[in-house]
């Protein structure tokens, strides 16, 4: 169950498997940005509430993360953390051989797509469009797709090979199929109502 932390971002306890695994209560910091940005789109949508400070708050410190390049807030740092991608992978390793009862959790700074998708998703909801020029996503996680839908968002204009692309595959991943819908819920919104 997600819950607002001192920090300004939604958090939840940590599962008993993830306590045992990782040795600490993360309260979900991998997903902190995902999990804000998704419960303030699915909230605001469902309860029809008026837009409040805390939101654009929240939106202004998810796009500080993403430009430092890190998943959550110092704050939640943890002896337990990997320091760094190799050290988390040999961690892993070890735990999958059973050589180890136990793992470290992710870097901060291993980034992935889709903190970057659902805060523009927000930046769209919100009406910060400015954000989303501001707040780029790393190189080596370019994909052409998400490029195009990103650039749409910024121009407003319609791209039909964004379009192709995003309705030529279904994914059968429940994650995937969330990133795709948060991404053409934006893009309908910001594209296609104009």
């Amino acid at each position: 169950m997600l819950y607002k932390h001192p920090c300004g971002l939604y958090v939840e306890d940590a599962k008993p498997w993830q306590l045992e695994q990782f040795r600490q209560d993360g309260k979900a910091k991998g997903d902190i940005i995902y999990n804000t940005c998704r419960k303030i789109i699915d909230d605001d949508d469902r309860l029809a509430v008026i837009k409040t400070p805390w939101y654009y708050n929240a939106l202004s410190i998810c796009a500080d993360l993403l430009l430092r390049r890190v998943r959550w807030p110092d704050e939640f740092n943890h002896p337990n953390d990997a320091k760094n991608i190799f050290q988390y992978w040999i961690s892993k390793w070890r735990y999958d051989c059973g050589l180890s009862s136990w793992r470290l959790m992710r870097p901060q700074t291993n980034m992935t797509r889709d903190p970057f998708i659902y805060f523009y998703a927000l930046c769209v909801h919100l009406d910060r469009l400015q954000f989303i020029e501001v707040v780029t996503i790393p190189l080596h996680l370019f994909r052409l797709k998400t490029w195009l839908w990103r650039k749409a968002l910024i121009t407003g204009k319609r791209n039909k090979l964004y379009e192709w692309l995003e309705t030529s595959k279904d994914h059968k991943l429940e994650y995937a199929q969330l990133l795709k819908h948060y991404r053409m819920k934006a893009y309908e919104t910001r594209v296609l109502k104009q």
